[in-house]
């Protein structure tokens, strides 16, 4: 028990110093968003979200969305009907999003903080529609956990969209050496959700256990992704809370 106390702390450390105060993420990520850097992506992206989006309306007319990670306001949606909450650790992504947020006629509620604190914030929130793009795999990682933490604030058949980077953290050689090292270690002490961190692995078995957490995969596809300073691939899901 205390080993799991301590792994969930020293991951809390870890996520808040790779993504809270990231000030070049911030800058990059807009600098990105006005280039156009990665645009075949996000369209296909924009293209799902609506999709899906337009599907929870039909079914629920009013509700709750929420876009985890959600950076700059990248992906958020036009629309008055629905209430859409944008959530972010980093304060400068957040300071982008709320620029874009009063150009829309969507009424957005922005959140600077986690998952936790967003939970804190509105006890018994509910969404219809959860996404979160471009965060797991590279700013930080999908587990049992933080599924079913998700899933929990799904309503029933609502839809949970992700996408997962699988070719772990994008480092040099020499320093993803340094981090697989370090992340044995930390197994070896029973950190295990730390050490994932570190190294951005993403375990493909987690998928076949959707159906213990009653979730069903409506969509999955591999996803090329090019942008100037990197590639690699991704997976794109759409999952169903039966």
């Amino acid at each position: 028990m205390i080993f799991k106390y301590i792994d969930k702390k020293l991951l809390s450390i870890l996520n808040r110093i790779d993504n809270k105060y990231n000030i070049k993420s911030s800058f990059d990520y807009y600098k990105s968003d006005n280039e156009g850097q990665d645009k075949q992506t996000f369209l296909y992206l924009i293209k799902k979200l609506k999709k899906y989006t337009k599907l929870v309306t039909d079914i629920n007319i009013k509700g709750n969305h929420l876009d985890l990670g959600c950076g700059t306001g990248r992906y958020f949606i036009d629309s008055n009907k629905f209430k859409l909450y944008g959530l972010d650790p980093n304060k400068y992504m957040i300071t982008h999003a709320k620029s874009k947020s009063i150009q829309l006629i969507t009424d957005i509620q922005l959140v600077n903080g986690d998952l936790d604190r967003l939970m804190l914030l509105y006890l018994s929130i509910k969404f219809n529609l959860i996404y979160y793009f471009g965060v797991f795999g590279e700013h930080t990682v999908l587990d049992r956990d933080t599924l079913w933490q998700l899933i929990s604030l799904l309503n029933q058949d609502g839809i949970l969209l992700l996408t997962i980077y699988t070719g772990g953290i994008r480092r040099s050689k020499t320093i993803k050496k340094v981090f697989t090292y370090i992340s044995k270690i930390l197994i070896f002490f029973n950190l295990s959700k730390s050490a994932l961190f570190i190294t951005r692995t993403f375990n493909i078995n987690l998928l076949s256990q959707l159906e213990d957490l009653k979730l069903s995969i409506v969509e999955k596809q591999k996803l090329i992704t090019n942008s100037i300073s990197w590639s690699g691939s991704h997976l794109f899901l759409a999952i169903r809370k039966l």
